[in-house]
């Protein structure tokens, strides 16, 4: 399962599967643009590190409950089954490969955070607060399912 977390040893797995997306036809599922993916990548990471806030999200269930099911049991999650709300999807402002470069700046931000401070608190709309350490499985688990919906 480590694989699944984004950290040092990860991250230049996740940036070259993110460099692969080229085009919304290489989409298995969904209906999200390269542009608006990658900037829906880079907003989860900047909540994640506390550079922008996001609304908490009723769950009706435990939110432990929550992190054991969809990042240790079931980590390969349904298409197009979760939602996530409007304000974890930015308008992309940029081409595809300024996206791509802000996409992978955040993630580099946040590996050295988790480096450096691992023990940090970021503040999950749907895990409450949590330590960098289960951020970084938050990360890989999100981004394999987006990067496995653009066949990379």
């Amino acid at each position: 399962m480590a694989k699944l977390d984004l950290n040092r040893q990860t991250a230049p797995e996740f940036i070259a599967r993110l460099e692969k997306i080229t085009s919304p036809s290489q989409r298995k599922w969904g209906v999200m643009e390269p542009e608006k993916l990658l900037c829906h990548l880079m907003r989860l990471v900047e909540i994640s590190l506390g550079e922008k806030e996001a609304e908490k999200i009723f769950l009706p269930m435990p939110r432990f409950v929550l992190w054991i099911i969809f990042f240790n049991w079931f980590t390969n999650w349904p298409h197009g089954k979760l939602h996530a709300p409007d304000s974890f999807f930015p308008e992309p402002e940029e081409e595809l490969e300024v996206c791509r470069k802000n996409c992978i700046d955040a993630l580099e931000r946040f590996v050295s955070r988790l480096e450096s401070h691992p023990t940090q608190q970021g503040l999950s709309p749907l895990l409450g607060s949590i330590p960098l350490t289960k951020w970084a499985r938050v990360h890989g688990v999100h981004m394999d399912h987006h990067l496995r919906q653009y066949g990379v």
